[in-house]
Parts: C-alpha cells; structure tokens; sequence
C-alpha cells in the first residue's frame, strides 16, 4: 500500500526509504517492493539516540546546521517513504534543559522534503508502526492496538488500496462541490419534544 498506492512508486525513480533500526522488518519489505515496482530503494536507517544526542550536546551553529549532503540527496529523490517507531517514546523529554537557550527547532534535511512535496516535488509517505512503545500507558493488549492501528489505515481490508480509492473519491466529490462555495452552514437535527 505504501509503495504502490501512497507514493506510487514509478519505474525509474529514486525511493529513499527512512526509519530507526527498530523498523527494520518494514524497511526490508518495503525495499523489496519498491524493487518490484521498479524503482532504485536508497535506504537511511538512523538510530533514534542521534537526535538526542545533537539537542542535549550541540551548540547553536550545530542545531541550525542543514547538511548540505542531505541537501544534495533530496533534490534528487523522486520519494521518500518514512517510517516512525520508538522504542523509547521518552527520548526527546529530558533532551534541552530547562537554563539552555535554544534557538528554536534543529534544522532538518527533512524539512526541506517536507516542502518539497507540498509543492508536488515528491512525493511522500510516512507510516507509523504498532511497537509497544507506542501505546504506552494504555491497557490494551499489543495485539490489540496493532488491530486498532491497521484498522485504522484500512490494512485489515481485503483490498486496502481500493478502500482507499473509494475514500479518495468520495473527498474528491466533497472537495469539489465545496470548491467554490464561500459559506457552509450545517443544522443538527431538532430532537423530538415529548407532550
């Protein structure tokens, strides 16, 4: 789904594939469909301490510093497929002290991607997988929350990528008679009164 339907993997084009090394198995499949589907899968997997590291340790050039390297990779990729799982959802908690000054959020190549698929650059898609850190402080059971997770992104359907079709064209049909409109009013029904 991610690689033929939300990205649309094309012949020919360069697919980074991102995650932490937690994400691995989807990494791996992912990377075997984006094969199949005929692209060139350049893989990035970083561990989730680095960005720890760079907020608790860097100085203010380090934190505003995009590296141009990054810079040069993503002018070139097609798509990028991210995928977000944690093992440790507390990380980024105790990462800036309180007495530090921060010069706001680090710089990210990512940013940049971001806006490089807005304006239809590339195109992207990220997906976040059930790992029990995910759900922490909930009392639902794993197999629980990966029902809820992949019911949720429809993966429990036969065929999700035409569920999402048919989501998809019922958007367009809202969007479309929406698109002009400059007012939308919406009236809840009135509850019967009881003589």
């Amino acid at each position: 789904m991610l690689v033929n339907y939300s990205v649309g993997v094309k012949p020919g084009q360069l697919v980074r594939i991102s995650g932490p090394p937690v994400s691995q198995p989807l990494i791996v499949a992912i990377y075997e469909k984006v094969i199949e589907a005929g692209g060139h899968p350049a893989v990035r997997m970083v561990p989730e301490e680095l960005n720890e590291l760079m907020l608790k340790k860097g100085n203010d050039e380090q934190l505003r510093f995009c590296n141009p390297i990054g810079l040069y990779e993503y002018e070139r990729l097609d798509c990028s497929i991210g995928i977000w799982a944690e093992e440790n959802t507390k990380a980024l908690t105790t990462a800036i002290p309180e007495d530090r000054h921060h010069p706001g959020r680090p710089q990210t190549v990512d940013g940049h991607l971001h806006e490089a698929g807005r304006r239809g650059k590339a195109a992207l898609g990220r997906r976040a997988i059930p790992f029990a850190s995910l759900r922490a402080g909930r009392r639902d059971e794993q197999a629980e929350y990966e029902d809820f997770v992949f019911s949720a992104g429809l993966i429990d359907k036969p065929d999700p990528i035409a569920a999402w079709r048919q989501i998809s064209e019922r958007q367009k049909r809202l969007v479309d008679f929406l698109g002009d409109k400059t007012e939308y009013r919406v009236k809840a029904a009135t509850a019967p009164t009881s003589a």
